[in-house]
């Protein structure tokens, strides 16, 4: 008979398991694509979804009656002092008293990741190329308004189940022998894929990535896989002659039936290409991203374009919602939006892009921030959501949109589609750039 119970109780709450681990996925998601002020807010979403299981009868046992342990479960309890901890985190007005939970660990050389400056100065009007200086056909203006940290996402993950691959070609400027001694310990450019956002030189942690450095050769740079291994570089790199720009076209690839991630070179002097480097994830589960980063702005000069149709680089920021140009960062003058792109442009940046991109579709608009767009609209209009307040921010292209904790959990919870950020942290973010 106890056996039995105990097999009834597992199914009974098998359920509440599976959306516990859904929440616990769901509050990591968030916390991991926001700040340590975002981290307070996650307790309304968390709290939405619990509330939705947590006061569900659960079946009676066997027996009858309800077992000790059972008895020692009470959810609302444990509600309340989540919310009230929650609380006191947000009313802290730093007496002294506080005491932590747990002791910082005492590591050095790490530090959050502030800088939203890219070596990327310049891109293409399409969005399909970046460079670190001037190339042919590249609009270049500040940093701080085209892309974060050291590098560039695809605007399109690698997600489970689904064979995708993203090929790019990279163009740089030849490094002078001569220098190799000054430039021994610097590096020039590398790609590969992550789990999260680029925090780091090296792109690490990575499990795929490819990294070149300065070093004594015809092309001036050696190519490193993310294993260790030195790459041939002759039969992979090529420079045009009487030019100094040398380039080199990759792919990075995934198939499902093998769970196997590769990068792979196309040899320039025929149709045929090579593994660079491979990785096999077999629990691969999350949506990971393709990364493109270079460094040293000021000694190399760097341009990556992807060439596969219809994916090109995530923008930091610049979605029709903001109220500046998204090439030049005008603010003054955004009369401008092309469908396609979804972008704001002024009248400036608005002749090259046309003529750049002519099956493009742009017309007059008269845009306002999310901010002012949604100052009536503090609470969620969706009549099931019960007035809820507006929390987060969707920054995905597609969406555009303010939302609720509940709205989060019913149609947001997909991070490879969704890019929550805190509304507040977005609003003023987006306020400081434009300055």
């Amino acid at each position: 008979m106890k056996k039995v119970k105990s097999s009834y109780k597992k199914d009974n709450l098998n359920s509440f398991l599976t959306s516990a681990k859904e929440c616990c996925s769901l509050s990591e998601q968030l916390i991991n694509r926001n700040s340590k002020r975002s981290f307070l807010n996650v307790h309304q979403t968390v709290e939405a979804h619990m509330k939705r299981y947590l006061n569900t009868p659960v079946e009676k046992s066997t027996c009858g009656e309800k077992d000790s342990e059972e008895n020692m479960i009470d959810f609302d309890d444990h509600l309340r002092l989540f919310e009230r901890n929650v609380e006191i985190l947000e009313n802290d007005v730093g007496d002294g008293f506080n005491e932590p939970l747990i002791e910082p660990a005492k590591v050095s050389g790490l530090k959050f990741e502030t800088d939203l400056e890219s070596p990327f100065a310049c891109r293409s009007a399409d969005n399909q190329s970046v460079s670190t200086k001037p190339f042919a056909n590249m609009l270049c203006g500040s940093r701080r308004t085209l892309y974060k940290y050291e590098g560039v996402f695809a605007n399109t993950s690698f997600v489970f189940g689904k064979e995708s691959s993203i090929e790019i070609l990279i163009r740089f400027q030849l490094v002078q022998q001569q220098n190799e001694q000054k430039y021994d310990k610097l590096t020039v450019f590398e790609f590969g894929l992550r789990e999260d956002s680029i925090s780091s030189e090296l792109l690490f942690p990575s499990f795929l990535s490819v990294t070149a450095f300065p070093c004594s050769n015809t092309f001036g740079v050696c190519l490193l896989s993310g294993n260790g291994i030195l790459l041939a570089n002759k039969d992979i790199l090529e420079r045009k002659p009487n030019s100094s720009i040398v380039e080199g076209q990759f792919s990075i690839n995934y198939q499902p039936s093998d769970s196997l991630f590769s990068i792979r070179a196309k040899y320039p002097k025929s149709n045929t290409t090579t593994e660079l480097h491979r990785a096999q994830v077999f629990d691969f589960r999350i949506p990971v991203w393709a990364v493109f980063a270079a460094y040293n702005s000021d000694k190399f000069n760097v341009s990556m374009t992807i060439t596969t149709h219809e994916v090109g680089f995530n923008r930091s920021f610049g979605s029709k919602c903001f109220q500046k140009c998204c090439i030049c960062g005008n603010t003054s003058d955004i009369t401008y939006n092309c469908q396609h792109c979804n972008i704001n442009l002024c009248e400036i940046c608005r002749c090259p892009h046309e003529k750049e991109n002519k099956t493009h579709n742009l017309i007059v608009n008269k845009p306002t921030t999310f901010r002012e767009e949604d100052d009536n609209l503090d609470v969620c209009q969706n009549l099931h959501h019960e007035r809820a307040k507006l929390r987060y921010f969707c920054n995905s292209s597609n969406c555009q949109i303010v939302l609720c904790p509940l709205c989060v959990i019913a149609e947001h919870r997909d991070i490879s589609k969704h890019e929550l950020e805190d509304i507040d942290e977005a609003f003023e973010k987006e306020k400081r750039i434009g300055k």
